[in-house]
């Protein structure tokens, strides 16, 4: 189980993220892989802290880093537990035998992800964990560059996303609408996840980019209304 090990930062330097944490769903949803199999994992005590935690209040929340980790882990759903007790124990060793701290940014300029490891034993030699290739048994490998890959940008569009949304109590009752506007995030969300169409949305409000329609669709499975069952995802491919 991970209990080792430290994870990732927001570095002030190069940019903030709009919200440090990120709650639970959001994390299974930029990770595409179900919630229910992950929660499943806390109650039987194989998924800790540091990947889940919580602060302060009753939610969930992880770290950004931590979406690799619950994307490499849970997103084949051919791992059964065992395996995952493997993953999870492997990912965990390797951040404390190399004694690695990641730090993550994002650069608004460019709408990217910056991630930068560096090694607490004052060396630079390791590689990042999101190049290794992790041995889970003697014919099972864990390719984590494929992970990081496929995950950061689906998790640079959520970064961005939040930087063009506001939350004011005195507008849409307070749910999260498009900065400047009145339109609601989980609107055009919704209406992209049902229709699929681009094109339509984008003349029906010609002041929203593409990666804000994308961006609104993540948010909607995210934040599913209240009082409605957030259906599960994700977790599909190998």
């Amino acid at each position: 189980m991970i209990g080792a090990g430290r994870t990732g930062s927001v570095d002030a330097e190069h940019g903030r993220f709009a919200r440090a944490l990120l709650l639970l769903r959001e994390a299974t949803v930029i990770a595409d892989v179900p919630e229910s199999r992950v929660r499943k994992d806390m109650e039987t005590g194989l998924l800790v802290a540091p990947v889940v935690r919580r602060v302060g209040d009753p939610r969930i929340w992880t770290s950004w880093i931590e979406v690799f980790t619950l994307a490499a882990v849970y997103g084949n759903l051919r791992l059964n537990n065992e395996l995952r007790k493997v993953a999870l124990s492997r990912i965990s060793d390797w951040r404390e035998t190399n004694k690695q701290d990641f730090r993550m940014s994002y650069n608004h300029a460019d709408q990217k992800l910056v991630i930068e490891s560096k090694s607490r034993k004052g060396s630079t030699k390791n590689s990042p964990l999101y190049f290794k290739t992790l041995e889970l048994d003697k014919y099972l490998n864990l390719d984590y560059a494929k992970v990081f890959s496929t995950v950061k940008p689906r998790l640079a569009l959520y970064a961005f996303g939040l930087e063009r949304i506001e939350e004011n109590p005195n507008v849409a009752d307070g749910a999260a609408v498009f900065e400047g506007t009145r339109l609601s995030v989980r609107h055009v969300g919704k209406v992209f996840d049902e229709s699929g169409s681009m094109k339509e949305l984008l003349e029906d409000y010609d002041y929203l980019l593409e990666r804000d329609v994308e961006f609104a669709k993540l948010y909607y499975l995210a934040h599913p209304p209240v009082g409605r069952p957030a259906r599960d995802h994700g977790g599909a491919r190998a």
